[in-house]
């Protein structure tokens, strides 16, 4: 029911809420994948990638197989470099291979389903709650 609860406070745009309710689930089924997975699609809502990076790391190692959480951390990774390449060419203005990286990061990220847009795991059938 908390699982659910978390779900309906993330449809209602409650983040905060939902965090509070899905990081109490990873602290009382810490093997569970899925709370972890679900923290980290609210995080990179909020662009806090590095967050969204580690609770999706700890899916995984939860479950290894978890095939939702190696996607939705590919598409931090994406972010992540993106934001990295951003700031080279900041630093750098005449960098063309941050540039030319830059560009092809950013048609990944825009032309695919990215961790924010709605890949939380709403499968309740399998875990402990």
């Amino acid at each position: 029911m908390r699982f659910l609860k978390g779900l309906i406070l993330t449809e209602q745009n409650k983040s905060a809420e939902a965090i509070s309710v899905f990081t109490k689930l990873t602290e009382d089924f810490p093997r569970s994948p899925e709370p972890y997975n679900n923290l980290a699609v609210l995080f990179a809502a909020t662009n806090q990638y590095e967050k969204s990076r580690a609770a999706l790391e700890m899916a995984i190692s939860t479950n290894p197989t978890y095939a939702t959480a190696h996607e939705n951390l590919g598409d931090v990774y994406a972010k992540l470099a993106s934001q990295a390449y951003d700031k080279a060419l900041q630093l750098d203005t005449s960098n063309t291979a941050a540039k030319s990286k830059l560009i092809l990061v950013r048609t990944l990220v825009n032309n695919t389903a990215t961790v924010t847009a709605g890949a939380l795991q709403k499968d309740t059938a399998s875990p402990p709650w």
